[in-house]
């Protein structure tokens, strides 16, 4: 066993190994032993928090920390600090982790290291921590709902005449965050729609590429990395309002598309106008992300008491207690229950 061996020595490696499975899913993007550039940069983001801690604040000094200073001790204290000292989110505390773990058993790969703490420790489990952002009330996401429509309107040309201007990133951000608000797709997977996954006489949207906020690239999500034969089984079909399809219409004709992809927007743009609307309206600067209309449109399903299954499916979320979030959903309800959605939301 190396006594000398660094936490960052074995992070290296695992570097090492995501930058040939990149290329593998550069020459084939249905290689399952493949993966996405967004993929690893996510890995790299627990990584900078997992060094955080292990450098007591300072990421550098993570760098340091020796493998032989993990104990059965350190690590159970490792997993409640990262609620009670570092006051990080159940998902966040879990992806941070699984970095160490995965890096754990690197060094034992390598015969670096030879006692799997992490192996039988229990797992994080507190499940609402103190940073936990709350959802829009009714009059909140109505309030935006109203902004978003009239920055879609006149974007950066408002005027009291209404005529119309040409499209401009307020104009996209604005439509894109209609997109969201009653569906509760995340930022990148609007970002990420083509003209072709709108289905207006079934009113459904298809959820099977996301664009990645940082380097804007397109990728397929789960369901689109299905093999061909699993297809029907894996689309995730999200329903969305009515109301939506004249919106719809104005846009693209606004846009002059008929296919393809329909935002070009950055991430920064969408919530720099979010930012500002919310401001308006009055909503709390503290729960303002561009999850914002996913914790809202969450709770406006449990409202009209959706099972947890069917908004899982419907919002993406993956987990064993609501079984596969990316599987096509066998959902007779989701006209209907558009429709009533739509009622809550817009009137």
């Amino acid at each position: 066993i190396k006594k000398s061996r660094t936490i960052n020595d074995v992070y290296r490696k695992l570097e090492d190994e995501w930058e040939t499975r990149i290329a593998m899913r550069e020459v084939d993007p249905f290689d399952p032993e493949g993966i996405d550039v967004s993929s690893v940069d996510r890995l790299k983001d627990n990584k900078k928090a997992l060094f955080i801690i292990l450098g007591n604040g300072d990421y550098k000094a993570g760098d340091n920390f020796l493998l032989i200073n993990i104990t059965h001790e350190w690590y159970d204290q490792f997993l409640k600090d990262m609620f009670r000292v570092h006051h990080f989110s159940k998902s966040k505390a879990k992806r941070v982790r699984a970095m160490l773990n995965n890096i754990l058993e690197k060094a034992e790969e390598l015969n670096w290291f030879d006692s799997p703490h992490h192996r039988y420790a229990k797992k994080p489990t507190k499940y609402k921590p103190r940073n936990q952002k709350r959802a829009m009330t009714d009059k909140e996401a109505l309030a935006l709902s109203q902004e978003l429509e009239y920055s879609f309107l006149y974007g950066n040309r408002s005027n009291q005449h209404g005529r119309s201007h040409a499209i401009d990133d307020v104009t996209e951000s604005a439509f894109l965050m209609m997109l969201q608000y009653p569906t509760g797709i995340r930022w990148g997977e609007g970002a990420g729609v083509d003209v072709e996954d709108f289905d207006w006489n079934n009113f459904t949207v298809t959820i099977n590429k996301s664009r990645h906020y940082r380097s804007r690239k397109i990728s397929l999500t789960k369901a689109g990395k299905l093999r061909q034969e699993d297809a029907d089984e894996g689309a995730r079909i999200v329903p969305i309002p009515p109301k939506l399809m004249k919106h719809f219409a104005k846009y693209i004709k606004a846009k002059n598309i008929t296919s393809g992809e329909m935002f070009t927007v950055s991430y920064e743009s969408t919530l720099e106008l979010l930012n500002k609307l919310c401001a308006k309206v009055g909503i709390p600067a503290d729960i303002v992300d561009t999850k914002i209309f996913r914790r809202y449109i969450i709770s406006k399903w449990q409202k009209l008491g959706t099972d947890s299954k069917t908004i899982a499916l419907r919002v993406g979320h993956n987990d064993t207690v609501t079984q596969n979030g990316y599987g096509t959903f066998g959902d007779p309800n989701a006209l209907k229950d558009v429709k009533m959605l739509q009622t809550a939301i817009y009137n």
